[in-house]
């Protein structure tokens, strides 16, 4: 009898769901049980499996009946004696009897993981994610993450909610190894995959990646042994240096290059596109077809066709049966994000051509010959006002994060660490037409008034400001408008490298957002010492710029716009002991850096000293 009753107990082990997914089955494939359901998914310990029918979602046990008499929308299976459901909009656990696992969290989850080694992923009311521990409390007092996921050898990855970046945590919440990636996997025998600006890698407990080689995509490694497809789509075994230890298939070097090669067709095709209005009048035309669009764009039929097949190749249209053009996603963010920036970067694509002479020159030399000026001291109104509108768009996609989160919240902490209240000021310096600063001062206004609705937080009383070396010709964000609907309270022109016109010890914050490497390392310390010199005692300048890769390390990213800073302003792009050079020599203290959410940037934050 007691052999008979532990086989009972140990059945569910050997069972599996029918290729129905209706019923379970044993090993020679018999049912399990007589009774038919909506859906049935794997038995997990203590021997229950999730079943559905026409009475709701539930448990069951080997025999096919109830486990208990509650039902939910939907059931997931038993992990550590857990199993999540849903019901309505809230989603929670329940212990085998069907009962729900207390926890103490002030709102309902919006979705729960399963738990593993005494932790759980969940989604806060926030959406934001935290770990759940088996005590019902939230890790580290409910510490909130962009993303969060399961527990393996007592760590997990979790991803900053600003920047998108992902480190390793133990399962107490203290960081691994502080390193941050683009994206990251759990550890596994040693080895965790990551991804950096460069391409995918193994990374070791201490953050350091295990070799210099980049890839597409990497495996697990598996005693020692890593499956990888290289840029080339060649796929590739191996070994934990790096080394290729077998090819299993190789890749189209030549089609790659190729395709690189001729880059700049992708460039004008999107340019001309922009110029001759191809979106404006897809998005317009009651029927796009070919016909109409080529009429209204004043091209022949047949080119249109030609120029209509290229932008479906650059996957940016795709055309319906009925033979009809549509915008793609990409042709969408095209036409409404990067409009501008279609035509600025076709019209200097001529200054590349002096790449050449450029690089032969030693890169202290005094010589002007050849070499470029900061592009803004001799640019027409016309390509300033290209320029502008570039900027906006830019910025407005890359500093979304930084407007409404960072900068904020570091006003809020100034504010709330003076003893008297006070008027805060802010200086946006190259802030061009005001879009950064306007998206800085709606959202410290929206704060406020959040703040005083919800009688929570502190209030921020902040002048924002931008210098320029010009007046943009078409300012449409609000600079020179005192208004709370976003507008900046002034718009001083200046020269970034002489002398500011700006009060010395006026200001509480200088932002440099993407300035510095437009400007070669003399006139960039000397913008340095211009805004170290209108700080208030105390006050900070945040830069806001790319830092290079450690090139030894295989860290290759920037390295194209670095020649692009060059070719444009005889400038640079800089590597962290670089900017640690700058910053020293003009006299200031790196006080921390932080990276930046849909920014290919860091935000580094110095003060005097």
């Amino acid at each position: 009898v007691c052999e008979t009753h532990t086989l009972a107990q140990t059945m569910w082990k050997r069972c599996r769901v029918s290729s129905c997914s209706t019923f379970h089955v044993t090993e020679s494939g018999r049912p399990l049980y007589p009774q038919r359901f909506k859906s049935v998914l794997k038995f997990h310990e203590p021997g229950l499996a999730p079943a559905a029918d026409a009475t709701g979602s539930f448990h069951i046990t080997t025999d096919g009946t109830p486990a208990y008499n509650n039902r939910f929308d939907r059931t997931f299976g038993f992990y550590e004696h857990k199993a999540a459901v849903l019901q309505g909009d809230e989603c929670f656990h329940i212990t085998p009897t069907g009962d729900r696992f207390p926890t103490r969290a002030t709102a309902p989850f919006r979705w729960c993981g399963n738990f593993q080694e005494g932790r759980c992923p969940v989604r806060l009311q926030s959406n934001r994610f935290s770990h759940l521990t088996d005590t019902g409390e939230l890790l580290c007092n409910g510490q909130e993450w962009g993303y969060c996921g399961d527990f393996k050898d007592s760590i997990a990855v979790v991803q900053d909610p600003n920047s998108g970046l992902s480190t390793h945590i133990h399962n107490d919440g203290s960081f691994v190894h502080s390193v941050w990636f683009s994206d990251l996997d759990v550890f596994h025998k040693g080895f965790a995959r990551a991804r950096d600006s460069s391409g995918w890698c193994h990374v070791d407990i201490t953050g350091t990646v295990a070799y210099q080689n980049r890839f597409a995509s990497v495996e697990p490694f598996y005693n020692g042994h890593a499956r990888v497809e290289t840029f080339d789509g060649a796929l590739q075994v191996i070994d934990e240096t790096g080394s290729t230890v077998s090819v299993l298939r190789e890749g189209n070097a030549f089609s790659k290059v190729s395709a690189q090669l001729v880059g700049f067709w992708g460039t004008y095709t999107m340019g001309t596109a922009v110029r001759l209005g191809v979106f404006e009048a897809i998005e317009e035309l009651p029927s796009p077809t070919t016909k109409h669009i080529a009429e209204r764009c004043n091209i022949p039929h047949q080119n249109g066709l030609r120029l209509l097949r290229a932008l479906a190749e650059l996957n940016l249209l795709v055309i319906t049966r009925q033979g009809e053009w549509k915008m793609s996603t990409r042709g969408m963010t095209l036409h409404k994000q990067l409009h501008h920036a279609a035509l600025e970067w076709e019209n200097e694509q001529h200054h590349w051509q002096n790449l050449g002479n450029l690089l032969k020159q030693d890169a202290h030399s005094t010589s002007t010959q050849n070499k470029p000026g900061c592009w803004y001291t001799t640019a027409t109104t016309t390509q300033l006002n290209l320029n502008s509108k570039v900027m906006q768009e830019y910025s407005t996609h890359d500093y979304s994060s930084l407007a409404k989160h960072v900068i904020p919240s570091f006003l809020t902490s100034l504010s709330a660490n003076t003893t008297t209240p006070q008027k805060l000021t802010l200086l946006d310096a190259g802030g061009g037409s005001g879009t950064l600063a306007s998206m800085i001062k709606k959202a410290i206004t929206e704060q406020n008034v959040a703040s005083i609705n919800t009688n929570n937080g502190v209030q921020v009383d902040v002048s924002v400001s931008v210098m320029d070396m010009m007046h943009y010709p078409n300012n449409n964000n609000g600079a020179n408008n005192n208004t709370t609907s976003g507008g900046v309270d002034s718009f001083v022109e200046g020269d970034l490298v002489g002398e500011w016109p700006v009060a010395k010890g006026s200001v509480d914050v200088v932002l440099l957002t993407r300035v510095l490497h437009d400007w070669n390392d003399a006139d960039a310390q000397s913008i340095l010492q211009q805004a170290k010199t209108v700080l208030k005692p105390g006050g900070r300048i945040m830069v806001v710029d790319m830092i290079l890769g450690d090139i030894n390390k295989g860290e290759v990213n920037g390295g194209l716009c670095d020649l692009h800073m060059l070719v444009m302003h005889g400038a640079k792009e800089r590597t962290q002991s670089e900017w640690s050079g700058l910053f020293a020599n003009a006299g200031l203290r790196h006080c921390s850096s932080q990276a930046l959410e849909n920014c290919p940037a860091m935000l580094m934050v110095l003060t005097e000293g």
